[in-house]
């Protein structure tokens, strides 16, 4: 029998508990509520209040209420960061940290505020 993947509007995205069901049945499914852009810019990110701790770090996908980064130091969630890339500087909550393959780390980190995704997109839509 041939099964086929479900489509939203057939995921019972309102009922409590489906939605961690549904994603581990379809790892491929994206429960996010906002769109993630894939960009790998290069940026610096700042412990905020401790002026020397600067990273050299890439910024690997971005969304209007956050970013994913890729940093060579573990943060731990909850630290208080500020990530400047691309001419725009976001300030914002490391909320994971998970290591990579390459002996560095994942960080995911929520923006305070709604991010401006246009300086991040401008460079990949000069390139098309």
């Amino acid at each position: 029998m041939l099964q086929h993947s479900p489509t939203l509007s057939t995921i019972p995205w309102r009922r409590p508990g489906h939605a961690a069901r549904w994603q581990s049945a379809y790892p491929y499914i994206d429960l996010r509520a906002d769109r993630r852009f894939h960009v790998e810019v290069a940026g610096l990110l700042q412990y905020e209040g401790i002026p020397g701790a600067i990273y050299v770090i890439t910024v690997l996908d971005i969304s209007r209420f956050g970013m994913r980064t890729h940093c060579p130091v573990p943060l731990s969630p909850g630290l208080r960061v500020e990530v400047s890339a691309c001419g725009s500087t976001i300030h914002g909550t490391v909320r994971y940290c998970t290591p990579s393959d390459d002996y560095e780390f994942h960080i995911g980190i929520q923006g305070d505020e709604p991010v401006n995704l246009l300086p991040f997109l401008q460079p990949i839509a000069q390139n098309l």
